[in-house]
């Protein structure tokens, strides 16, 4: 990993990361941000941070603190959590 304090640049791999571009929400192509994700799922930014996390948000990868997710990233489904059957009443014998 190679950083140029004088153009600001992050090499990672075939990724460029142009962190003050990311920082004032310019595009980065392919990618887009936690915020811009949100607006896109209607959903809060806590909540697309949570599925990034989770593993739950293919292709999101986090630098830092920040996470980049690929812009044809489709909003992941939910997982059903199985509902407790109603109660059984119990029979006085």
């Amino acid at each position: 990993m190679k950083f140029d304090a004088n153009a600001n640049i992050i090499n990672v791999g075939t990724l460029v990361l142009f962190v003050n571009a990311w920082r004032h929400n310019i595009v980065m192509n392919g990618y887009i941000s936690v915020k811009q994700a949100a607006v896109r799922w209607d959903i809060s930014t806590r909540q697309v941070q949570k599925l990034c996390n989770e593993g739950r948000v293919q292709g999101a990868v986090q630098f830092a603190n920040v996470w980049v997710i690929p812009e044809d990233t489709e909003k992941p489904t939910r997982t059903a959590k199985s509902k407790p059957g109603p109660k059984q009443k119990i029979s006085e014998v």
